[in-house]
Parts: structure tokens; sequence; C-alpha cells
């Protein structure tokens, strides 16, 4: 059957190109995440795209808290980050991140969690912790 969205139907679909935001704004669907570049991590806060910021800022480290079991406040705009290797605290020791030396990353977030805490690899691949956050968190969301 032609149409594609399974269910044996061969009545063909017709749609039509709209922006990506659209289903969230207008229907209230999640529609996926998105990323993008920042000269510092400064910047990634001081340079948020949304009016007023980030609700909800969570940072991921094999030195964060353990999440818990409650559920995550209400937000509008969530900031998930992962830091690199030496994890946050080497990012705000390095005199680009816009952070004084000794700057403790947990000030920085709202939330500075482990998602992994029984990890028995040195480290953590980005695209594995993101689905690893993505997934330890589901359940944590606040009812829409």
């Amino acid at each position: 059957g032609g149409g594609g969205g399974g269910g044996g139907s061969s009545t063909p679909r017709h749609g039509v190109a709209v922006s990506p935001r659209e289903p969230a704004e207008k229907m209230g669907l999640y529609w996926g995440f998105q990323t993008r570049l920042a000269t510092s991590l400064k910047a990634v806060f001081e340079e948020c795209p949304f009016e007023g910021g980030y609700d909800l800022t969570i940072g991921t480290s094999e030195r964060g808290e353990s999440l818990g079991m409650g559920r995550l406040p209400r937000f509008k705009h969530l900031l998930l980050a992962f830091g690199g290797l030496g994890g946050f605290e080497e990012v705000c020791a390095d005199k680009l991140s816009g952070y004084r030396g000794g700057t403790d990353p947990s000030s920085l977030f709202t939330r500075y969690v482990n998602v992994c805490p029984r990890q028995t690899s040195r480290t953590i691949r980005t695209e594995e912790a993101l689905m690893i956050s993505l997934a330890t968190l589901d359940p944590l969301l606040p009812e829409r």
C-alpha cells in the first residue's frame, strides 16, 4: 500500500511542508531536540535563543549527584549539557570558558547529575550519553 504510516491502508496521504516549529507550537507535540554551537560555556547560557532563557538546565557529569526519582519541574525550555572527557570541571578551568578558574560547574545548572552512576567504562561517548540521558529523563518529565 502507498502513503506510508502503516495500518495497511492503500489510501494515499497528502501533506504540505511546514516549519519545524509548527507541530510543537500549533499542536503541542514533541518534535525533537535542537543543538547549537556556542563560543564558550558562558555563551551557552548568555546567548540562549529563547526569551527569558532556559527554565531548566541540566549538566551531566560522572561527578554529578544521583538523579533520584522525583519528577522534574515544569519547563518550557530545557538545556541538557554534556561535558567532555575532563567534565565541566575542566571546561570551567579553561580561560576560554568565560568563567573564573575554580568555578564549581554544579553552580551553573539547575541540576548537575550523573545519569549513569554505575558505568564501568572510563568514558561514555556523547552519542551514548545523549541516548542514556534522554531515556533516563523521560519518566521524570512532568505530565503535559
